[in-house]
């Protein structure tokens, strides 16, 4: 069991609690050092900190949800965007804020909110400041901040992490991973699209869902501002051999994507995938999960009270506010609108 000392500010008054959750394997970090850090920054700014680490990344589930259950002021998450996930699905409309230290590779989410990727600026926060609503993504009930996907993606996740294993976690690993791959023969999946719009059946070698602007910006493709606006980006791959897949592959990496033959990008609030099985495999946020089918993707407005460090500015881009981004108002769940 873990022991916490009493602390107290400057006023006498007991110091809210803010309890740390941390993925011993993210990124690059020293454990032990970011963990002093990060105790000794949440201490100075009146906090009363508690941190939980977890060995392997199966125990992050259930840290969470140990978290959630105690009602602290604050959970802070320090990892890489996987870690960050969990934590984020298990506070998300709960009411608890919420606030992020970047300690992985891409740290999407983190950049998206202008939270700086050194561990003691990013642990400057403060009791006194008011957290901001965030949006999000959501399948089949399950919480995305950044991106979800079906397809060949799931293979590039898997030798993204394999590779990554014997060359470090290194961005340029990342992007040889998926070009290696790219080259290599890929399954082709027949899925009814459903949107409000109507619904198609087709052929594709991956659709990708995006809740990150930033992320879209990055690769340079459209609806940048549609999801930043309350949208999801919907990148569809339709069935292709191996030249058109590493066409595509470089091309995400290029910023071209975008203006290859066979690739649909549509903004949608929600959409349904039917599949032929009655599982899949899927990759949220950089994590590969299995899924029911159909999957019921949907926006999910102001799910996450976000609280930022002290000095971090509003934003990375000229990105605009997102929907249900802004000065927090008492937590309401939400519920899926009904596809017709």
């Amino acid at each position: 069991m873990t022991h916490v000392a009493t602390v107290t500010n400057n006023a006498g008054a007991a110091a809210p609690r803010a309890i740390v959750i941390m993925n011993a394997r993210s990124g690059e970090h020293g454990d032990d050092d970011a963990r002093g850090v990060i105790e000794a920054a949440l201490r100075n700014a009146g906090w009363q900190p508690e941190v939980l680490t977890a060995p392997e990344p199966a125990a992050l589930a259930g840290l969470a949800q140990r978290a959630r259950d105690a009602r602290p002021a604050l959970v802070v998450v320090a990892g890489g965007d996987g870690t960050v996930n969990v934590v984020a699905n298990a506070v998300a409309e709960t009411g608890i804020s919420f606030a992020v230290i970047p300690m992985g590779t891409f740290n999407y989410f983190a950049r998206l909110h202008a939270i700086p990727d050194d561990v003691a600026a990013a642990s400057r926060l403060s009791p006194g400041d008011a957290p901001i609503n965030v949006s999000v993504g959501e399948v089949n009930g399950q919480v995305f901040l950044n991106n979800f996907s079906i397809g060949f993606y799931t293979s590039i996740i898997e030798a993204r992490e394999r590779d990554k294993k014997i060359w470090g976690r290194h961005r340029l690993v990342a992007l040889v991973s998926a070009l290696w791959v790219a080259l290599k023969p890929a399954g082709r999946r027949r899925v009814t699209l459903q949107t409000r719009t109507g619904e198609t059946r087709m052929r594709v070698a991956m659709i990708f869902v995006g809740a990150n602007a930033l992320q879209f910006e990055d690769a340079n493709l459209p609806l940048a501002n549609e999801l930043a606006l309350g949208k999801l980006g919907v990148v569809i791959l339709k069935a292709a051999g191996p030249w058109k897949l590493f066409k595509a592959a470089l091309g995400m990496a290029m910023g071209t994507a975008h203006e290859l033959e066979g690739v649909t990008i549509e903004a949608h609030e929600e959409l349904r995938i039917a599949i032929r099985r009655p599982q899949t495999r899927v990759v949220i946020d950089g994590e590969i999960v299995r899924l029911r089918t159909p999957l019921a993707i949907r926006f999910r407005p102001a799910a996450l009270r976000l609280l930022r460090p002290q000095a971090a500015p509003a934003a990375t881009s000229d990105l605009p506010a997102a929907t249900g981004d802004e000065s927090p108002s008492p937590s309401k769940p939400t519920v899926a609108p009904k596809l017709s």
